[in-house]
């Protein structure tokens, strides 16, 4: 039991942040919210709140829906009765009939808080009767007041601050409509997961609408705005199973929501007494698709139809990313019927067939998927397990009239191969996404600020790919602090909307999204990280590469050994001729770290991206974030222009023990216009590294002496063993 009693937590309430008269002017006019400032004089004649001496509602009400909660209710209760606010709340819940003492509870601390609890009780259990059930919904926000904060029996708050800092900001800017902030789920196993939620700043209303911004109720503070009395509203929300969705969409139409970063996160429990935890599978699916087509009903019967088409789409699209489910026949008509009258769109054979035939598709399909495993055996196979370390490189076949055939033969038969090893691995990413582990590392306490981050960048004709490289960093053994893919809104300029489901998606367990404006090309993902991070050791990745698990816990172990290198990978030896000048870039070797007589450190590394490469911080020269200098003279040259920011810096470059020196590519539609093949193949390389060299004589006479220093230690190493051919 809470241990405060009622009047130690209406101490501190005066009628509100605003008089009792302009509590109800607003509340009356939720649309038109003015802020208004208080002189003096004002504040010392506030009165502390009572009940029992006005008629005004009290500022913020907490809404709660519960049911066999016996096990949770009580902490939940507790998270609301901790809230310190300088304005009166109260809590109101609805008890759907529980059978387990989850009503003693409640009655319980009613009878101890009797002016802040109001509670509703069910003779019969409301939800198992569907659409004929009371709208109970709609009586609750009727009772609250001008803010309403949301929370299920079964979930609870962690920060008795929440309330105060959410309602005084939306007090203070009527453009928003609510606020919300970060959600974690703990498993029974002690695993953090994250909820369904988008991080963005500032969301816009349609954004809202659209579904590219999730809020988990749990953390959401909103105007009471939504008449769920309107029988249009009423009718679609006992119908829809996914109703956080459906709440979401309708505040879009009142205004923006804020993302609030200095609020401790809200717990969200996944138990098997849990209404949507408690379901199959197959009926989880089910219900999304039956909730996002009735919304989509609910914006057409609304007049909003881009929003409606929108919505049907999304249903559409989710039925047909799940395996076979059960759908009721009524369902399956009216889907058919919304795609051939309502939007006059092309039915796909299979989707019609697989909906109104069930029974004939599995017997049909069952004998394909015998047929394909069949195949398989005269086919190449995946070994998943072994899907980051099988060796598979690409033969470079020069960009000739003569070798047009022999590159085209090879560029097939590499997408051939890659296609089936990115089908196996997507059997794993499905089992990630369900899992729904965190790839980061969430922060131990408010403010933390981030030490590790892995950096990328992509562009419009690899987007649809990049995930695969994302998942890979999620599911690294040693989790990062932040994992941020850059992107140009130039590229993008419709931003979420221009990216393909399967990327948005991954944010939910780690990955940030960072828009900026303009378009360095590869130089993005370190240049902005720079900028935005200086503080932090940053790991850069390429977007088309898959990497092994223990990849960056090499990298970062090289770098607690070794924190004033920097530490890679892939690196190219670079040679001098006999008078001391670089040769061409395709003459040198690469580095792998099991060459006894090398060291494993050197000024002669260039450290190659598509490996990844940690940058401590302070790292490179302060030349390196000028634009318009390194656009000038290595424009599509990262790794070189990095490589002499280094050098000048006096910065190593190390190449990490046991480096891995070949990686699995994910897109090899787009290697024949990649960055490589200009520099490489046409020799664009020893361009930029002349144009370098000019710029910054001084580097030459590094690589010079750097050169020196190795001959020196070879020959000595070489002694130290006995020297002459008779060492083996």
């Amino acid at each position: 039991m809470f241990r405060k009693t009622q009047d130690e937590i209406m101490s501190h309430w005066h009628i509100g942040l605003e008089t009792s008269q302009e509590i109800s002017l607003t509340h009356n006019h939720q649309h038109n919210i003015p802020h208004t400032q208080h002189n003096d004089s004002e504040v010392a004649t506030k009165q502390t709140y009572n009940p029992q001496q006005t008629t005004t509602k009290p500022l913020c009400s907490f809404l709660c829906i519960t049911y066999n909660h016996v096990e949770f209710i009580e902490q939940c209760l507790i998270g609301f009765l901790e809230q310190e606010t300088t304005f009166p709340f109260e809590i109101i819940i609805h008890d759907d009939c529980s059978t387990d003492g989850t009503q003693r509870i409640i009655q319980e601390y009613q009878a101890k808080y009797p002016k802040i609890i109001k509670a509703l009780y069910e003779e019969e259990n409301q939800y198992s009767k569907g659409s004929k059930g009371k709208p109970f919904w709609a009586l609750m926000h009727k009772m609250a007041g001008k803010y309403i904060a949301l929370c299920e029996g079964d979930d609870y708050w962690n920060d008795p601050k929440k309330i105060q800092t959410q309602v005084a900001f939306l007090e203070s800017h009527s453009e928003f409509v609510g606020c919300y902030h970060e959600c974690i789920m703990p498993s029974k196993d002690g695993h953090i997961l994250y909820d369904n939620l988008d991080t963005d700043k500032e969301s816009s209303g349609l954004a809202l609408q659209k579904r590219e911004v999730f809020m988990s109720l749990r953390t959401l503070c909103h105007r009471n705005v939504i008449d769920y009395s309107n029988p249009l509203i009423a009718h679609y929300l006992q119908r829809i199973f996914n109703g956080d969705v459906f709440i979401n969409a309708l505040l879009g139409g009142y205004g923006k929501v804020k993302y609030l970063s200095n609020i401790l996160p809200s717990y969200y429990r996944l138990h098997a007494g849990g209404v949507y935890s408690s379901l199959a599978d197959e009926d989880r699916i089910a219900n999304s698709v039956r909730s996002l087509y009735y919304i989509s009903s609910y914006y057409a019967q609304s007049n909003e139809y881009n929003l409606a088409s929108l919505w049907l789409q999304e249903s559409i699209m989710t039925f047909i990313r799940q395996q076979p489910i059960v759908l009721t026949q009524v369902d399956c008509e009216r889907l058919i019927k919304s795609l051939w009258l309502q939007y006059q769109c092309t039915l796909p054979f299979k989707l019609a067939f697989r909906m109104v035939f069930p029974s004939l598709h599995r017997k049909i399909f069952a004998c394909r998927d015998w047929l394909r495993k069949y195949r398989a055996s005269f086919s190449i196979t995946a070994d998943v397990e072994k899907i980051y370390y099988k060796a598979f490189y690409e033969k470079r076949i020069p960009k000739t009239l003569r070798n047009f055939f022999a590159r085209k033969i090879q560029r097939f038969q590499n997408k051939r191969f890659t296609k089936y090893r990115l089908q196996a691995l997507q059997k794993n990413i499905d089992t990630f996404l369900r899992a729904g582990v965190l790839g980061v590392q969430p922060p131990q306490h408010k403010g933390e600020k981030p030490q590790l981050i892995v950096s990328l960048t992509s562009y419009p004709q690899r987007i649809y790919q990049v995930y695969y490289t994302v998942y890979s960093l999620l599911t690294q053994t040693y989790k990062p602090d932040k994992i941020i893919l850059w992107l140009s809104s130039d590229e993008f300029p419709n931003r979420l909307q221009d990216l393909p489901h399967s990327l948005v998606c991954l944010r939910r367990f780690g990955l940030e999204i960072v828009w900026c404006s303009g378009n360095l090309k590869p130089y993005k993902k370190i240049i902005h990280a720079l900028e935005a991070y200086k503080d932090c050791a940053i790991v850069i990745a390429d977007d088309d590469a898959l990497y092994p698990r223990d990849w960056l816990e090499k990298l970062v172990f090289a770098y607690r050994e070794n924190p004033r290198s920097i530490h890679c990978h892939l690196a190219s030896r670079l040679s001098l001729d006999s008078h001391g000048s670089l040769i061409p870039y395709t003459q040198w070797s690469s580095v792998i770290h099991t060459d006894s007589l090398q060291d494993s450190t050197s000024f002669l590394y260039l450290a190659n991206g598509l490996g990844g490469v940690l940058y401590p911080p302070n790292s490179l020269y302060q030349d390196v974030l000028d634009s318009n200098l390194f656009t000038r003279l290595c424009p599509l040259g990262d790794d070189i222009w990095l490589w002499a920011m280094a050098l000048l810096q006096g910065t190593k470059i190390h190449v990490v023990a046991n480096n891995y020196h070949q990686f699995f590519i994910t897109d090899w539609a787009t290697q024949d216009t990649a960055l490589w093949r200009v520099n490489c193949d046409e020799g664009y390389n020893d361009v930029q590294l002349n144009n370098i060299l000019t710029y910054y004589p001084q580097l030459l006479q590094i690589l010079q002496q750097a050169a020196q220093e190795l001959l020196s230690n070879n020959i000595s190493a070489i002694t130290d063993t006995g020297g002459g051919g008779q060492h083996r």
